[in-house]
């Protein structure tokens, strides 16, 4: 994909399909409105209670060498990151202790690897496609 688009633009374009998608699914959504949640973006409410949402956004074939994001464990409850690779859009949802598992000891949580001179999804994060249940659970 030869879009150049800044940080903060492609973060948003994550965060507005993330949020599109929560509607279809018949989630109660808003979006974050001030700096001062900057651990979460959207807020889901499931059974009266709040489900703080994290997301990362990344285009697959950027040339990143393994789109690696920088994400702590603090401050959110699921971390939805939205994978855009030509005209495949994958969310994959994570609860913040499978993020914790999935980092291990490493500073960032890297996203794709590269097979047959391709970026794909990591194989350890594919289980976690589509698993938008995981908003719905304590």
């Amino acid at each position: 994909m030869d879009i150049q688009l800044d940080k903060d633009t492609i973060g948003k374009i994550g965060e507005h399909m993330t949020f599109a998608q929560l509607l279809k699914l018949g989630y109660e959504v808003y979006l974050a409105v001030s700096k001062s949640q900057k651990h979460w973006d959207i807020i889901a409410v499931v059974n009266n209670s709040f489900k703080r949402i994290q997301v990362k956004t990344t285009f697959l074939q950027n040339e990143s060498k393994n789109n690696s994001t920088n994400i702590g464990i603090v401050g959110y409850d699921i971390l939805v990151i939205v994978v855009i690779d030509d005209d495949k859009t994958d969310f994959l949802i994570l609860t913040k202790n499978e993020v914790k598992i999935e980092k291990s000891s490493n500073k960032k949580l890297s996203v794709s690897q590269f097979i047959n001179d391709k970026y794909s999804i990591k194989t350890s994060l594919i289980s976690h496609r589509e698993q938008w249940g995981k908003i719905d659970r304590r």
